[in-house]
């Protein structure tokens, strides 16, 4: 998965065959490795992830927070419905909650937890930190004070909920849902048109616009402009 290997469903298959009779003998780190090796590469394998359900459920007070926000990123970002063990890391992350880096509050954010609202909450105060610690100007020394700031908390980016409210904070308003129409249109069209025989580039921009590839992903940006000259004889806006 780390490697971004493109023809994967035959390979995580076959580990998927050979893992589950090992579950017993997975620790917490292997459990959290392997869901998130299946969801970064946008793989349900049902049967791996049904499987080591219980092993989870039963060894979940072992989880690092970064497992717990993994794990529970990938089963939510894959659509699998199992209750039971949501609600297990759910409360899991409201007991080390104040354990828990901005990376991966960033993540279970994310991931449509019981205690998301609690975890937003504790979010919010490091990305507002993150605001306000913003270079105001190109000076060398604040962008080198910036950098600091950033590799002390830790964190190379805070989740969609927290990249939005990250944006609230600068005074970015929420684009129109006529804009996030135009941007998906835009963005998948773009991709198709470098796409190989395979379509990769396709499937990861219909993926990152769906919400399902948090982690390890490429990021698709897409902008519009609208600048009014100031002359002394007003002209025609510059958009685009």
């Amino acid at each position: 998965a780390t490697l971004s290997y493109q023809d994967h469903t035959p390979l995580l298959n076959a580990i998927s065959a050979a893992s589950r009779p090992l579950l017993a003998e997975f620790n917490s780190q292997d459990l959290a490795n392997t869901a998130w090796s299946f969801a970064t590469r946008c793989c349900k394998n049902s049967e791996i992830l049904d499987s080591q359900s219980a092993e989870v459920l039963s060894k979940i007070a072992e989880f690092a927070p970064q497992g717990l926000a993994t794990t529970a990123w990938a089963y939510s970002s894959l659509g699998v419905k199992d209750p039971t063990l949501l609600d297990a890391i759910s409360e899991e992350v409201m007991r080390k909650l104040t354990e828990i880096e901005p990376q991966s509050l960033g993540i279970l954010a994310d991931a449509k937890l019981a205690c998301r609202e609690n975890v937003e909450q504790t979010l919010r105060p490091l990305a507002s930190r993150f605001t306000e610690a913003l270079p105001r100007s190109l000076d060398a020394s604040e962008a080198r004070n910036f950098a600091d700031f950033v590799h002390e908390l830790r964190v190379d980016n805070f989740g969609c909920w927290g990249a939005r409210y990250i944006f609230e904070r600068m005074g970015f308003e929420p684009p129109s849902p006529d804009f996030h129409e135009r941007a998906a249109q835009q963005i998948c069209a773009s991709a198709a048109m470098t796409d190989g025989e395979e379509g990769n580039r396709s499937r990861e921009a219909a993926n990152a616009l769906s919400g399902s590839a948090l982690v390890h992903r490429r990021v698709f940006s897409y902008a519009e402009y609208h600048i009014q000259p100031v002359l002394s004889k007003p002209g025609a806006p510059l958009t685009g």
